[in-house]
């Protein structure tokens, strides 16, 4: 009977081949591999900056015209966030319906209805206020408690008046000016954004402080992004008949030392 099998020599011959077969392939499998690697890492970055990005993209959209504010570091922002907007009757209809300018008036007519309101009378929430003609400077400063704002502890009703919506101020309030466009808005809240220690942070809930809070402060909300080595927020608020312009810029390093640039460019309404 014959045995069949390997000598020692072919094993041996087997094992180099191999070696030098992977030796040369190896390259060339790797490199793919090493760049699919780098891709998605660099890949997650994108998406994380391009995340946080477009949800502040969606809040500034939402600010209150010329409640914008910049620290002057450029690494932090803050703006009041609206809630819906209407255009109060001034002119026309019967007197008890305009809103009055001369005194503290205590019940107005809108020209049709608040979009966000689902049923009436409603009493906003504490914390809603309404404002008109916020310009961003003394007197007309949401911040600093201007006449363009309605004091935190005014009871706010909103109710139907045939087809229209009627607020009711308690106790009434007298506005500091009227608006070109006749626009008064519901707000809830001021909105702050800030990097710092390697994060992005949103904070909101807090009120209006007269002055804009600092990092320290916002970065007891929530994070939106981490791993941020750089960002600078640049703020132009165009004018009462132009749009501001917000640029936002993101800079996002991993843990190899990688980084991703993003810089989105906001538009901001500032129409009063």
């Amino acid at each position: 009977m014959h045995t069949r099998g390997f000598t020692l020599l072919e094993l041996l011959l087997v094992i180099v081949i191999t070696g030098i077969l992977a030796a040369v392939i190896a390259p060339v499998i790797g490199e793919p591999v090493r760049a699919y690697l780098d891709q998605a890492g660099r890949n997650a970055l994108v998406d994380a900056a391009e995340m946080a990005l477009r949800r502040m993209q969606r809040d500034v959209r939402r600010a209150l015209p010329y409640s914008l504010r910049v620290n002057a570091s450029q690494t932090a922002i803050e703006f009041v966030r609206v809630l819906d907007v209407a255009r109060y009757r001034e002119n026309g209809g019967p007197a008890a319906q305009r809103l009055q300018f001369n005194n503290a008036d205590a019940s107005f007519n809108v020209l049709g209805r608040f979009n966000s309101i689902a049923s009436r009378p409603h009493v906003l929430a504490p914390g809603q206020r309404l404002v008109i003609f916020n310009l961003g400077a003394s007197p007309y400063d949401v911040y600093a408690g201007d006449a363009v704002v309605t004091p935190a502890s005014t009871t706010i009703t909103i109710s139907d008046d045939g087809g229209e919506d009627r607020v009711t101020l308690n106790p009434g309030h007298r506005f500091q000016d009227s608006s070109p466009s006749h626009r008064v808005y519901i707000t809830d809240t001021a909105v702050s954004y800030a990097c710092s220690g390697g994060g992005l942070y949103r904070r909101e809930n807090y009120g209006l402080p007269v002055t804009q809070p600092d990092a320290a402060f916002v970065t007891a909300g929530v994070l939106m992004a981490n791993r941020v080595s750089a960002c600078r927020f640049d703020y132009d608020p165009g004018s009462t008949t132009r749009s501001g312009l917000l640029t936002l810029g993101l800079r996002l390093t991993s843990a190899a030392g990688e980084s991703v640039n993003l810089v989105h460019v906001v538009h901001v309404p500032n129409a009063i």
